[in-house]
């Protein structure tokens, strides 16, 4: 429960959670600074209530309730970005609230009255809805899928190809753009929309900065070819079974950063024409299987087996008293980008913790 009858400012990192649904509320807040996302868990996934931006207020409502053991957060909310909350308790707000006019009181006590019998109807249809299946078996909720990623994805790309400025290495653009193509044009939730560019901030693959307004508008791309090759390979896998698709653990994807970390050319060697099989080249990777093991345990090359697959690496030999991994170093580059943006979606399709 807050001490003070003073607001406080506080900080949270993109995907930091803020609370949690069904946690005691003790007070409201105002969105400073980022933009926060509302949902509701539901099996491993969660449904997307809406977001809340710069000036909007969230968690207002359980103020209204009558009772305490009442005031609960009827849904859950993380950050999107960097994001700046003035945190009011609701004791002050209950002091604020004592010196206004008993008629203005009546016009609020209605509006939250029949905001809630609204709320209440929605969370009816929500429990009484059912998903039937012939198989037997009801598929998990999953909110980003497959289909929508493609989408959204390759209408980014095409907006950044159509749209954006090239200067200084990189690719500028204003959201509002993509906002007209993706939620007005082809009538894509925005969350999504904010989601899927988080996950390409997460990778550091776009770097999101505020406009004038202090809004998350500006968008920089690094790389078009990357955001391409994410698209096509998405696209590709789409009808295949899942056992078929790139799947790298999170931590295969860290074995495979420090690998690649290693690929210089004085790293780097031919493969002699004799040992030669689907690999030209030899990738010395001593130094990154040490700083791994310092930094992070033993090594596990089976959560790399889906690159394997790919073609993007062989076997680990030990020639010359060196160890060597058997690699294409462009299906490397080409591919390690993918492997770490549907991780991030992974991770945001599962319940937060």
């Amino acid at each position: 429960m807050s001490e003070t009858l003073k607001p406080n400012l506080k900080s949270f990192g993109p995907g930091e959670m803020i609370f949690h649904e069904g946690e005691q509320a003790y007070s409201l807040f105002i969105i400073q600074k980022g933009q926060i996302r509302l949902f509701k868990p539901k099996g491993k996934g969660f449904i997307e209530v809406g977001v809340l931006r710069t000036g909007e207020v969230m968690g207002e409502m359980a103020f209204f309730e009558d009772e305490i053991f009442l005031q609960k957060r009827s849904c859950a909310a993380s950050a999107v970005g960097q994001v700046e909350l003035i945190e009011v308790p609701y004791d002050l707000l209950q002091k604020a609230m004592s010196s206004v006019n008993p008629w203005f009181k009546t016009i609020i006590a209605t509006l939250v009255g029949r905001l809630k019998r609204t709320n209440s109807r929605l969370k009816e249809l929500e429990d009484n809805h059912t998903t039937i299946s012939y198989s037997g078996k009801v598929p998990e909720f999953e909110y980003l899928k497959i289909h929508d990623v493609i989408k959204v994805t390759g209408l980014i790309f095409l907006c950044f190809k159509s749209h954006a400025e090239f200067k200084n290495g990189d690719y500028h653009l204003n959201k509002k753009t993509l906002h007209l193509y993706v939620t007005e044009l082809f009538q894509f939730q925005d969350l999504k929309l904010t989601t899927i560019l988080d996950a390409m901030s997460q990778m550091d693959l776009l770097i999101i900065k505020d406009d004038s307004d202090r809004q998350p508008n500006l968008l920089e791309l690094k790389s078009l070819e990357t955001l391409r090759n994410i698209f096509l390979y998405l696209s590709s896998e789409k009808n295949l079974d899942e056992s078929q698709r790139l799947r790298v653990s999170e931590r295969g994807e860290v074995l495979l950063e420090y690998l690649l970390s290693e690929l210089r050319d004085e790293n780097l060697s031919e493969i002699p024409p004799q040992n030669r099989g689907k690999f030209t080249k030899y990738l010395c990777i001593d130094q990154a299987l040490k700083r791994y093991q310092t930094e992070k345990g033993e090594a596990n090359f089976h959560s790399l087996e889906s690159c394997q697959a790919l073609g993007m690496m062989g076997e680990v030999l030990t020639v010359d008293q060196k160890l060597k991994l058997e690699i294409d170093p462009e299906k490397a580059k080409k591919y390690f980008p993918v492997i770490k943006f549907l991780n991030r979606i992974k991770k945001m399709n599962e319940m937060p913790s």
